[in-house]
């Protein structure tokens, strides 16, 4: 019995700790929102990778000092995709005899080297941001600051070298093979850039907004060093 009691009184006070809970936030002075979208890359950060896409995602919450401006604090994660390239694919021979009837024995003087080497570069990584937005006319409004970026930047090399060496006096004897290397490696370097943001959005229905943004950072690998750009992003905003 005394169980049956206490039920509808622990329901009527967790119903009553809810709503208390949900009025102090209505009080405070915060808004909380999620952001996900697409954007481009540019200067050296589209040179490392060859591609001019990237996709991000953030969660944001904005503390109203004003009656138009807020501090933004941010936490985000970034993709910025890689295209598969050749970086080198050739053939160098010097040869002083054809090829004995239908096969494939070659002599030569100085060797033969048979290189084909391919590479993909990719980065991703997270970023914290420190900004400030201003409402302006017409439901826009501007924002800017700083931003942390932390790149993990991956370059993946798949490939062989292969050198022959000088034939036997008969030229019935396959040219031997000096060396073969393996050309294929992965290799990972982290860079974190702290960078400029500025940016401006457009909020629609209370609580929906589309942003544009500019922000620069930069990546570094093996092949191209440390390399800036720019990374433009256009993100649908949902606050809750």
């Amino acid at each position: 019995m005394k169980n049956l009691v206490k039920a509808p009184s622990r329901a009527l006070m967790a119903v009553v700790l809810t709503a208390m809970g949900s009025a102090l936030m209505a009080e405070l002075p915060i808004t909380t929102s999620f952001k996900f979208g697409f954007g481009s890359q540019t200067g050296g950060l589209q040179e490392t990778s060859d591609r001019g896409y990237l996709l991000n995602a953030s969660a944001q919450i904005d503390y109203k000092l004003t009656e138009k401006g807020a501090v933004v604090c941010e936490i985000g994660w970034r993709y910025l995709p890689g295209m598969e390239r050749v970086a080198s694919r050739y053939q160098q021979q010097n040869v002083s005899a054809a090829a004995v009837g239908t096969s494939a024995y070659y002599k030569y003087e100085t060797g033969q080297v048979l290189r084909d080497e391919m590479y993909n570069i990719r980065s991703q990584g997270w970023q914290l941001g420190l900004l400030y937005s201003h409402q302006l006319p017409m439901e826009f409004y501007a924002f800017g600051g700083l931003r942390l970026c932390f790149l993990n930047t991956r370059e993946m090399v798949l490939g062989s070298e292969i050198v022959a060496g000088t034939a036997p006096a008969s030229q019935t004897a396959a040219t031997p093979i000096v060396s073969v290397t393996d050309l294929g490696k992965a290799n990972e370097i982290s860079a974190m850039s702290p960078g400029v943001a500025i940016g401006i959005g457009y909020t629609f229905l209370k609580s929906n907004s589309v942003e544009c943004s500019i922000t620069n950072a930069n990546v570094e690998t093996d092949r191209f060093g440390k390399k800036s750009g720019m990374m433009i992003d256009f993100v649908y905003r949902m606050k809750f």
